[in-house]
Formats: C-alpha cells, sequence, structure tokens
C-alpha cells in the first residue's frame, strides 16, 4: 500500500552494485528508472548535467551511495517509495534530494553538504529523516506546493540532525515540516492509512 503501488510496476529485481556514473554529455539524466523495483548499493554519480538519479513511479532501497557535483538534482523522486541509508550528497547544484508528487522517503545516517537545497519535499510528499547532517547547504529543508493538482504541500519529520551553524528551514502554507523530534516512524511498510493519519497529524500542528 505504499505510494507506488497505485501504479504497475514493470520490472523487479533490478540491483546495481558498485556502480560508477560520471559526466554524461548525451542525456539529462545519468540513470532513469521507471515502473520498477530496483536496488541501489556502493555506487558514486558525478558530473551530470542535470539529475544523476531520477526514479518514477518505482519503489528503491538505495544504501551507501555518492551524488557529487551534479548540475540539478543529486536524487528526483516522483510518485516513488525510497529506503535509504549511509548516503552522501555534496556540491548538487539545486536539491540533494527533490521528492516529489506523492513520494515517499524514509532516510537515514546520511549527509548533505555544500548543495543548494539539501532536501526539498513538495506535493503531497512525506520524508521521515533519522541521523543527518546537513552542513554548508545554502537551505537545509524546504517544503511548498508545487503541482495544484496534488491539492497540498510536503511533509516532514526528522530526528537527531546536525545543522552545522546554519538552521535554514522552510515551508509554505500547505506544507509542514517538524525537526528536532523524539522520534521518526519509518515508512517502508508503512500502510496507506498510517501515512494518510501521520500527514494529517502534521496539519494540525
Amino acid at each position: 500500500s505504499a505510494a507506488s503501488d497505485v501504479y504497475k510496476r514493470q520490472v523487479s529485481g533490478v540491483q546495481l552494485s558498485n556502480c560508477k556514473l560520471s559526466d554524461n554529455a548525451n542525456y539529462d539524466d545519468q540513470l532513469h528508472i521507471v515502473y520498477s523495483d530496483v536496488v541501489i548499493e556502493g555506487c558514486h554519480f558525478s558530473g551530470a548535467p542535470m539529475d544523476a538519479v531520477d526514479l518514477d513511479m518505482s519503489k528503491a532501497v538505495i544504501g551507501d551511495t555518492k551524488f557529487e557535483n551534479n548540475g540539478n538534482d543529486g536524487l528526483d523522486l516522483m510518485g516513488t517509495v525510497v529506503t535509504a541509508n549511509n548516503l552522501r550528497f555534496f556540491a548538487n547544484g539545486d536539491k540533494g534530494i527533490s521528492v516529489g508528487e506523492r513520494s515517499q522517503l524514509d532516510i537515514e545516517d546520511s549527509t548533505f553538504t555544500a548543495n543548494e537545497i539539501a532536501i526539498q519535499v513538495k506535493d503531497d510528499s512525506l520524508v521521515s529523516g533519522r541521523r543527518l547532517s546537513l552542513t554548508s547547504n545554502t537551505t537545509a529543508l524546504h517544503a511548498y506546493a508545487k503541482n495544484w493538482r496534488y491539492g497540498t504541500g510536503g511533509f516532514g519529520v526528522f530526528c537527531d540532525v546536525d545543522f552545522g551553524h546554519e538552521k535554514t528551514v522552510t515551508a509554505d502554507k500547505s506544507s509542514r515540516l517538524r525537526v528536532d523530534v523524539e522520534q521518526c516512524p519509518t515508512l517502508t511498510d508503512a500502510t496507506a492509512d498510517t501515512i494518510a493519519q501521520l500527514k494529517k497529524n502534521l496539519k494540525q500542528q
């Protein structure tokens, strides 16, 4: 009942391990995955002119992976459910991670350094983040409504976050971000009802 279950995923069992993609020239994205289940482990994405990894209507587990010096986003999500740990985002020209169009991101033990925006969440998407380092980014966390079709902005809860000296957290009136909370739920196996209730609770706070 995760967000991407409304789509019929066409490919499963995809695994990328210990890969390195850099400096592509002919296409915007280095890696674009659609309607798939994928595991990405121990990879390094750098030098993309636009987004490094673009996941649409998919489900992914990502671990021990670096996204560095990409022109736009390190990781761009649309209608996708991601479980992530031990990721590094450094000097990406726009977002470290863009979480959009009813995506869900469960992330822990990851660092975001010198990106324009570390994590952006929008359009009825939800992030749960634990033990994150968000330092030297122009904006650490940003949430807003971009596409009117989703009827709301972005939502996020964050526990044990190191903001360094600049705690830049911004959200529009249709979005809710809570930082320094005592408990952040795990979204990986959450039901649709659980996700809806969490968003409702955030709206009321």
